[in-house]
């Protein structure tokens, strides 16, 4: 005996709310750019909660203006060479 599923035995939750429509969109919004965001290595003295900060307030910058994570890393690579280069 095969079961399937009868749409009248489910409770009429096809339809999507504009609310359930912007937090499932947020959410993988805050989600994707949270794990894409890689903050530089805490100083000695900066504890978790100054770490966890900087990150979200690169995460939110992310989120609201990405052209300027995308900038800040150029910025971070460019230095990085010239920085490598001095030390050859």
């Amino acid at each position: 005996h095969i079961l399937t599923l009868n749409s009248s035995d489910c409770p009429s939750h096809n339809t999507r709310t504009l609310w359930d429509i912007i937090s499932s969109c947020g959410l993988t919004l805050f989600v994707c750019t949270w794990t894409a965001i890689h903050p530089d290595i805490p100083g000695k003295g900066e504890g978790t909660i100054n770490s966890a900060s900087r990150q979200l307030l690169l995460m939110f910058t992310a989120f609201l203006a990405p052209e300027f994570v995308v900038a800040w890393a150029a910025w971070q690579y460019l230095h990085a060479r010239q920085v490598a280069k001095a030390f050859n």
